[in-house]
């Protein structure tokens, strides 16, 4: 009976490490969205009547014209949006046995 709960724990517990770390092969095909915001429209502005008394409106987030010079921030798929990696600003130091060398 021990034997049987051991198991079925260890079983429980691989089941639900792999599930909540997920695989990197799944999360590269399925989409998560990011690039939606590609697909928006222009809306009409919001009607009210005449004699409603409300503050100015400003939008908080402007949607950007995309244009020509527009970058690709989509992975290979075109699924997920992926940023450029960084530029490195830091210069590699010389180890120990560089410098010992370099006498």
């Amino acid at each position: 009976m021990n034997y049987a709960r051991a198991v079925l724990a260890s079983a429980l517990m691989i089941g639900v490490s792999l599930g909540v770390t997920g695989c990197n092969t799944f999360k590269q095909r399925v989409s998560d969205h990011s690039l939606d915001y590609t697909q928006t429209r222009r809306l009409a502005p919001i009607e009210l009547p005449a004699d409603a008394q409300t503050l100015p409106f400003t939008p908080l987030y402007q949607v950007p014209e995309v244009g020509t010079n527009t970058l690709k921030l989509a992975n290979a798929t075109g699924t997920r949006f992926d940023l450029p990696a960084p530029i490195s600003s830091v210069r590699p130091q010389a180890t120990s046995t560089q410098t010992a060398n370099s006498r």
